[in-house]
């Protein structure tokens, strides 16, 4: 069986694995997404400023949950919607590009 079925396996993760490099290549090469992410550093250096973490020059992209996870006084404005809304307001061609797909 595995030998009958060796040839179609292969073929099945040459697909998946080209298809995630393809994905690979689109993130690094994304220069709207570069700028998204500008724009999730300075929040989060703003929302920690006075504080003992200083300047960050990075985060983790696990950290970007938290986007969701912070709610606001009202209980359900999060950072992710002030950050949606600063860049509309602040680069516009950022939103605009996002909701054409490029």
């Amino acid at each position: 069986m595995f030998r009958l079925e060796f040839e179609h396996n292969i073929a099945a993760v040459v697909t998946k694995t080209d298809l995630v490099n393809k994905a690979c290549k689109e993130v690094k090469e994304s220069a709207m997404l570069g700028k998204v992410l500008e724009y999730v550093l300075a929040l989060g250096n703003h929302l920690n400023s006075g504080t003992n973490r200083g300047r960050a020059y990075g985060f983790k992209l696990d950290g970007l949950l938290k986007l969701l996870e912070t709610k606001g006084t009202d209980g359900s404005t999060t950072l992710l919607h002030y950050l949606v809304a600063t860049i509309t307001k602040k680069s516009p061609g950022i939103m605009g590009t996002a909701a054409t797909g490029l």
